[in-house]
């Protein structure tokens, strides 16, 4: 028998939640599951790509976070859909949809929290309320998924219950960063001659670019030829340009949006990510399938994925003196480079979507196998996945 899955998201716009959701559904096996997708709004980019697969994407039109009225809209498309498994991602969906599948006795209710961190939480400050909120609305649904090691550990410190925290570490297609060419966008930009620095992500506070922008000087001076890609958009996108063009003219790319991050990979010869906080840091798992060496800031889910030394180099958030000193023992040892890009490939086949999948497969199918009222199934052992 199919399994109707109803996936309910915020919006559908470019980010790491959304993408997860396309890679996992292009991997979802069509004949066991048969999906449809939710918006609360917003059915931007990762939406259109969702529909091209084949399926189904509504948007519930909601105005604000309290929309009463688009609530009732989600409520009432869910009782059409007669969902078997509800599957809520980001914190707004997370709990109207938790509230939903609850007074609706949808018999399983799974929520994957993608964005919480020791200081911040979607993108907001961590507060009290919220972390009350979101742990009490966790007895609303049969697992709680954690992208990582430390949402994890947050999540059982906050108290939701051990026996519904599941581990699935976040993931990517791999296959598609192995034995890219980067040729092209090195000609593309004329860096033919060019030592590349690449940071990928979206231009807020949280990826703290400034940081990125403040190391760069010190890395300039052992190295002239280094040029910094900035790719992703956002609203410091301004400033960050007008500090770049006062300070660094010349030695800094603005890309914007790209389709060819697994080209521009190739064409890097380290990947940065001097992030604030970050809950997983999507960026250098596909950094390290592409077999580029990385280096990350000592910030929440990071340190799970750099094997420091080995795979890249980790270092304290906010300093640019260690982040240009990390930069240059990679620029400056071409061997040391290859030999972190090579295990980094290696390092990254555990974080393939093809397994992450795999054990999300796996967990619907054992809560539906032990359905019943919501809240009332036997504990499971966290996976150690």
């Amino acid at each position: 028998m199919r399994l109707r899955v109803v996936q309910v998201i915020t919006g559908l716009e470019v980010g790491g939640a959304e993408r997860l959701l396309l890679n996992t559904l292009r991997h979802l096996p069509p004949e066991e599951f048969d999906s449809h997708v939710v918006c609360l709004y917003n059915n931007g980019s990762i939406g259109r790509e969702i529909e091209a697969l084949g399926i189904p994407v509504t948007d519930v039109g909601m105005r604000s976070r309290n929309d009463l009225a688009g609530v009732l809209r989600l409520r009432k498309l869910l009782k059409q859909l007669r969902p078997q498994i509800l599957h809520t991602h980001l914190f707004r969906a997370n709990l109207w949809g938790r509230l939903a599948g609850a007074t609706l006795r949808i018999p399983v209710v799974v929520s994957s929290e993608h964005s919480l961190t020791r200081t911040h939480f979607e993108g907001r400050p961590r507060t009290r309320g919220l972390t009350w909120l979101d742990t009490a609305m966790s007895r609303l649904c049969d697992a709680v998924i954690a992208v990582s090691e430390s949402t994890r550990d947050l999540l059982r410190e906050n108290g939701v219950a051990p026996g519904k925290i599941v581990l699935i570490p976040n993931a990517i297609d791999t296959m598609l960063y192995r034995d890219q060419d980067g040729a092209s966008v090195r000609r593309e930009l004329q860096l033919e001659s060019a030592k590349v620095v690449t940071a990928v992500g979206r231009l807020v506070p949280q990826k703290n670019h400034r940081l990125l922008l403040d190391a760069l000087p010190l890395v300039l001076k052992r190295v002239p030829r280094v040029k910094l890609l900035i790719v992703g958009s956002g609203p410091l996108q301004a400033e960050l340009e007008a500090h770049a063009a006062a300070f660094l003219q010349g030695s800094i790319v603005f890309l914007g949006t790209r389709g060819d991050i697994p080209q521009i990979m190739a064409a890097s010869d380290v990947v940065v990510l001097p992030s604030s906080y970050e809950p997983f840091g999507m960026v250098l798992v596909e950094a390290m399938a592409g077999a580029r060496p990385v280096v990350g800031t000592r910030v929440d889910g990071i340190p799970e994925l750099i094997d420091d030394g080995v795979t890249g180099t980790v270092v304290p958030p906010h300093d640019p003196a260690a982040l240009s000193d990390a930069i240059l023992s990679i620029l400056l040892d071409d061997s040391r480079a290859a030999s972190m890009g090579a295990a980094g490939q290696r390092n990254s086949a555990r974080f393939d979507i093809r397994v992450s999948t795999a054990l999300l497969r796996d967990l619907y199918h054992r809560l539906y196998a032990g359905r019943g009222p919501c809240g009332n199934r036997p504990a499971m052992e966290d996976s150690k996945s």
